[in-house]
């Protein structure tokens, strides 16, 4: 019994914090995205992908380093004590909220690869200056799109081959192999996990990953209007791809719009917006560290007797 409390309560006390800081974090970023402008491609895709999984990771934070602890310290072990109704109805929410995200991971792994196991048997192995390895598939696939968690693999329609000069077909390559580095086909997957697909935010960092993707892939002005060039070419083909996919034509035409946009308007820029970025939020989370290490006793107390109050 002194273990199923400790399952319960921990279960419980994840899935307010996970709805909580959804919430929150929701709300916040209307307002955020109501009265400002998106900042840098990298800034924005980094950041938005962590607000995604935050309530996760807050959750499983708040479990292991306040509610399990609390529950050790000063639960005792014998003595019986009823379940309530509310660690009950939050435990089964919890558990439903894990069943469901391990399914939409299941199926999206499953869809992408019934949708690419064609594209394995078909493709050609290609010579790439960049050193990634490059096949290339059927007419009927996507002009250049990767595939795959662990070792992703890039693939390049005999159409697209056909379609792009040399310089754009290295260039989309060089967009392509930018996903790969940063893994954001995995990105995808741990969405499918943590997060609820489909919302606001999902949007927008798919967006700001392909902007970034493109921003990375180019150094020079020529180069930019070159990969431009070749995204106008490539949304000719307009092929649907898989869920755990990164596709380098733009299905969206708002999203073509805007990554085009920001190829034409070019220009080189340094790493100080990130490195702001990254240094706000380090200080952030230092002063938080600092905070819960000097109240962390008076944290646990506060911690079990609410966790009293959600098994009376």
């Amino acid at each position: 019994m002194y273990f199923l409390r400790a399952l319960l309560v921990s279960l419980s006390q994840f899935v307010l914090v996970y709805g909580l800081s959804h919430l929150l974090i929701a709300f916040g970023w209307k307002l955020w995205h109501r009265h400002n402008s998106p900042s840098t491609p990298t800034a924005s895709a980094n950041a938005l992908f962590l607000l995604q999984v935050a309530p996760c990771v807050l959750a499983i934070l708040t479990v292991t380093s306040l509610t399990i602890p609390s529950f050790i310290r000063f639960e005792p072990r014998v003595g019986e004590e009823e379940l309530g109704a509310p660690i009950l109805l939050l435990s089964t929410v919890c558990l439903g909220l894990f069943s469901t995200g391990m399914l939409r991971a299941i199926r999206a792994i499953l869809g992408t690869r019934r949708a690419t196991s064609s594209w394995f048997h078909e493709a050609i192995p290609l010579l790439s200056s960049s050193g990634q390895p490059v096949f290339e598939s059927g007419p009927n696939t996507p002009p250049l799109v990767v595939v795959g968690l662990w070792r992703p693999t890039l693939f390049v329609s005999s159409s697209a081959s056909g379609l792009l000069n040399d310089d754009e077909l290295r260039l989309a390559i060089a967009h392509e192999s930018v996903h790969i580095r940063r893994h954001d086909n995995l990105k995808k997957l741990l969405l499918r996990l943590l997060n609820i697909p489909g919302n606001a935010i999902e949007r927008f960092w798919l967006a700001a990953v392909e902007v970034d993707a493109d921003r990375h892939a180019v150094r020079t002005k020529h180069e930019a209007l070159s990969l431009a060039s070749a995204l106008v070419k490539a949304s000719k083909l307009k092929i649907p791809t898989a869920e755990l996919a990164m596709n380098f034509n733009s299905e969206a035409a708002d999203l073509l719009r805007l990554r085009v946009q920001h190829l034409l308007s070019w220009e080189d820029s340094s790493k100080q917006g990130q490195l702001k970025m990254w240094a706000l939020a380090s200080f952030a989370l230092a002063g938080i560290s600092a905070t819960l290490v000097v109240s962390y006793p008076v944290l646990l107390v506060a911690m079990h007797e609410f966790s009293e109050l959600l098994v009376r």
